[in-house]
């Protein structure tokens, strides 16, 4: 680990790390590479690089109570300095949206549950014939 890596060692509910074990499965098929929880995390942060999450702070609230993210699974994420930072600052930002308090365990299940949302709704596209299987997503 280097210097300047941040470790965050979490205790996350099963209903996360099923979410968590889900997205890194779709995003190493997608780019045939096994990645670890740091570096899923660091390509979620990098893809929401506009300070804000995609879906309405409603919606988002309904997912951390449906996914709540504290629990008994211990997580380790190992996170580089500007990941870290961005972290932060998502949790700040999505602290204002949703107006409550939100961890760094909330921050990442908000990240993935986009994400996984965004794959989802390319599939139905796909399927619809209204994107291309081919096309860049």
């Amino acid at each position: 680990m280097a210097a300047e890596d941040h470790r965050f060692e979490l205790k996350i509910s099963e209903f996360l790390f099923r979410l968590t074990t889900e997205s890194l499965r779709v995003r190493s098929n997608e780019i045939l590479r096994l990645l670890s929880v740091g570096e899923l995390v660091d390509h979620l942060l990098a893809q929401n690089d506009n300070d804000d999450a995609g879906s309405d702070a409603a919606l988002l609230r309904d997912h951390l109570r449906t996914i709540p993210s504290n629990g008994a699974v211990a997580l380790a994420i190992v996170l580089g300095d500007a990941s870290a930072s961005r972290l932060r600052e998502m949790r700040r930002i999505l602290s204002d949206r949703l107006k409550q308090p939100v961890s760094d365990a909330d921050t990442i299940s908000i990240l993935m549950f986009e994400y996984i949302a965004s794959k989802k709704a390319i599939s139905v596209l796909q399927k619809l014939g209204v994107l291309s299987d081919r096309a860049p997503h």
